[in-house]
């Protein structure tokens, strides 16, 4: 077991590699700077480095001198579309972008891993495969998306840097947490991210004359009274689920106007595909039927999103084992998954993998400040955690039968 005295002398270098990265933020598969400054960091301490992955993004390999399993150690890299407000002396540099979710934090306790790693590889157990993934947010505007599946998780497994891997583990800050304090979920953790969008046509007409038009509304009131019996009548009440309307948009109308055409658009959530699949295929269903009965017709279209994220118990189990070290009170098991999505489940379905949640919160504010925020800050001093983490679940995994 590795003690947080033991790597206290790479807490400054973790620091000042966060506050470079927190001054660079970059958008989905453009995040260049970020990119040179993470390969020239792992091939300055001697690591084998491989650029350009998943066209944006950093592998650094080490290979320890005993015998064991190949572990990948998994930090997103890119920033939002956020303009920061925080004030601090180390803000974004660039204009309307920012590491509003802490994907640079991620980054500078992955690399504070890989650099301990390399210091010890004559102490180090199999090979880790450190990567460093592009576009977990979404694309630069402007950028081509490689292929049809979003995020950069799925390429990077395309690219074959998980064939030989045994286990993947990444973690995610957050700042309902105390530093020092780590969640991980015993099996499902985010939810698959599906976004829909459902077009009702009739004919437009004066609002006088409903009787010469093809009114929409009463095709859209019955429609989303159903969308909202889905989950209750045709879900299992044991198989979490949400389904929500988020918009609806009688496009080009008036007051005094029979709409022709609305709009709705909504995402559905889930932690199993055929519960997804499920509400899926009723979604479609509900639309066509519906508006042929009011004389309309309807287009669905479904805009998948990414697939849950979905520990494996046995690693979970290992992670969990961080109470040894980090003490019986912070480390938390068994917590409501979460609702948001990550694309970090396509590395879990490839191979047995873990997904957990590490304190970030500023000590003594009572009101946090969430991811996505433009007033979004990292505790500093929570930082080397993240590297203590890392590098006990690369132990404690060895000893596991996967």
């Amino acid at each position: 077991m590795i003690r947080k005295e033991q790597v206290k002398s790479l807490e400054g270098e973790v620091i000042d590699l966060y506050k470079r990265l927190h001054q660079i933020p970059e958008l989905g598969m453009a995040e260049y700077k970020t990119a040179q400054l993470i390969a020239e960091t792992l091939r300055g301490w001697g690591i084998e480095t491989t650029t350009g992955v998943a066209k944006t993004g950093v592998v650094g390999v080490v290979h320890g001198k005993l015998p064991g399993k190949t572990v990948a150690l998994r930090a997103d890299m890119d920033a939002l579309p956020i303009t920061e407000e925080t004030g601090l002396p180390y803000a974004s540099q660039e204009k309307g972008k920012m590491h509003a979710c802490g994907y640079d934090g991620h980054v500078a306790m992955l690399l504070g891993a890989a650099h301990y790693c390399a210091l010890h590889q004559d102490e180090l157990k199999g090979t880790v495969k450190f990567l460093f993934q592009p576009a977990e947010e979404d694309y630069a505007p402007g950028v081509v998306a490689p292929g049809k599946v979003p995020g950069g998780a799925y390429y990077m497994i395309q690219e074959g840097w998980l064939d030989d891997v045994d286990a993947c583990m990444g973690i995610h800050l957050d700042p309902c947490l105390p530093i020092g304090t780590l969640k991980v979920f015993d099996k499902e953790a985010m939810a698959a991210t599906d976004q829909y969008t459902i077009v009702l046509e009739g004919k437009g007409g004066h609002g006088g004359a409903p009787h010469q038009a093809v009114d929409v509304i009463p095709a859209l009131a019955v429609l989303l009274g159903s969308i909202n019996t889905i989950i209750p009548r045709e879900i299992s009440a044991f198989e979490p689920a949400v389904l929500s309307v988020r918009t609806v948009n009688t496009i080009s109308s008036a007051w005094n106007a029979t709409p022709g055409r609305v709009e709705i658009t909504g995402t559905f959530r889930t932690y199993d595909n055929q519960v997804r699949e499920q509400i899926n295929r009723r979604l479609g269903e509900l639309a066509a039927s519906i508006a042929k009965a009011h004389r309309c017709s309807a287009q669905y279209v479904r805009e998948r999103g990414y697939d849950p994220t979905v520990n494996d118990p046995r690693v979970a189990g290992c992670v969990a084992a961080a109470r040894q070290y980090l003490g019986e009170d912070h480390v938390l098991t068994h917590p409501t998954p979460l609702t948001g999505g990550e694309d970090v489940g396509f590395y879990f379905q490839k191979v047995p993998g873990a997904f957990m949640f590490l304190g970030c919160a500023q000590p003594g504010e009572e009101n946090h400040v969430d991811l996505h925020s433009p007033y979004f800050r990292v505790c500093l001093e929570g930082l080397i955690y993240g590297t203590l983490v890392h590098l006990n679940n690369l132990e404690a995994i060895q000893s596991l039968a996967l």
